[in-house]
C-alpha cells in the first residue's frame, strides 16, 4: 500500500509524477561511480590473478540496474502528503514509514526550493519550518511548482488568518 492511497482512510495526496524521473536520475548518477569501482576492481583483480574479468562488474551491474529502476519507483510511491484545514498531512517512507502531522499555528516560516535537476522538470520541494524544536521542518519534494507555491500561499493566508 502506498503513502498515497491511504492515511486512516484518507486519500492523500501523490507527488508529480515526474519526480520519479527526478529519483532514477539521481540514483543514476549515484551508481556510477560504483560501477566504474566495480570494473577497476575486476581488472585489478583479472591482471594479477587467474579471476575472469567482469565477473565483479556485471554482479554489480545487475544490482545497480535494479537500484535504479526499482528503488525511484518504491521511494516515490511512498509519499503522500494533504493539507487539511487547519493541519498538513505528511507520510513518507519504504523501510521506516513516517506520519508527520504538521499542526498549521506552529509553523515559522516556509521554503520552496528548486534543485537543478528538479528545475529542469519543473519541480520544487516545499520546506514547512515549524516552532519547537531547533531545525524542525517537513519536506515534501517532488511538487510541480505552481503546487509548491500553492501549498506555500494557502498555509500562509491560514497564519495570517491565525493571527489577526
Amino acid at each position: 500500500m502506498s503513502a498515497a492511497e491511504t492515511l486512516a482512510g484518507e486519500a492523500l495526496d501523490p507527488l508529480d509524477p515526474r519526480y520519479r524521473t527526478v529519483l532514477r536520475l539521481g540514483s543514476l548518477v549515484a551508481a556510477l561511480p560504483l560501477l566504474v569501482a566495480a570494473v577497476v576492481a575486476d581488472a585489478v583483480l583479472s591482471s594479477r590473478f587467474d579471476f575472469a574479468f567482469g565477473a565483479i562488474a556485471s554482479g554489480i551491474a545487475l544490482l545497480l540496474i535494479s537500484w535504479v529502476l526499482v528503488s525511484p519507483a518504491r521511494r516515490f510511491n511512498a509519499w503522500g502528503y494533504r493539507l487539511d484545514g487547519d493541519e498538513l498531512n505528511v507520510a513518507r517512507g519504504v523501510l521506516t514509514r513516517t506520519h508527520s502531522i504538521v499542526p498549521l499555528q506552529r509553523v515559522q516560516h516556509i521554503d520552496v526550493g528548486q534543485g537543478a535537476i528538479a528545475r529542469r522538470f519543473g519541480l520544487a520541494e516545499l520546506v514547512v519550518h515549524t516552532a519547537g524544536t531547533h531545525g524542525a521542518a517537513v519536506t515534501i519534494p517532488g511538487l510541480a511548482l505552481p503546487e509548491a507555491e500553492r501549498l506555500r500561499d494557502e498555509i500562509r493566508l491560514h497564519i495570517r488568518r491565525e493571527a489577526e
